[in-house]
């Protein structure tokens, strides 16, 4: 009888400890990132303390920089065109996950990965980040700036 009430206890424990590591979601249960620079629990950090409004620059690797953002595909993209267009880029179309955008003869295409259901990151030439400071945050040396919207 003994042995069924540590069973019965057991039972009940397990789904409460699955619910709670899910709820908070560890780092180490999210899918490898697309770029190494920044580690992921840094990451998931600054994407969980985003405000929903807005996409974050979390990284620059080699000739790309990342940004992200806590959405659905369809509001993220949303978000990075109202972005782009307030610092006069035009959209010109969408193919896929990429979106083009021009601006005084220059041309971009900044693709979009959805990383998690919750998260979507931005892949874009990093020289844009420089130009047209999109209202990102930067997260991580040796990118000691933060480049904010008024």
């Amino acid at each position: 009888m003994h042995m069924y009430k540590k069973a019965g206890t057991l039972a009940c424990l397990l789904p409460f400890l699955a619910i709670c590591i899910f709820a908070a979601r560890p780092p180490f249960l999210y899918p490898a990132l697309p770029f190494d620079s920044v580690p992921k629990s840094t990451v998931v950090s600054s994407l969980q303390e985003n405000p929903t409004d807005r996409v974050k620059l979390l990284a620059v690797d080699g000739e790309y920089a990342w940004y992200g953002t806590k959405a659905s595909q369809g509001l993220a993209a949303e978000r990075l065109k109202s972005a782009l267009e307030a610092k006069g880029w035009l959209f010109l179309q969408q193919e896929g996950s990429g979106y083009f955008f021009e601006k005084d003869r220059k041309k971009i295409v900044i693709t979009s990965q959805m990383w998690t259901r919750e998260f979507v990151f931005f892949k874009a030439p990093n020289w844009i980040t420089y130009e047209t400071p999109i209202s990102f945050h930067v997260m991580t040396p040796p990118f000691s700036f933060i480049a904010d919207d008024p």
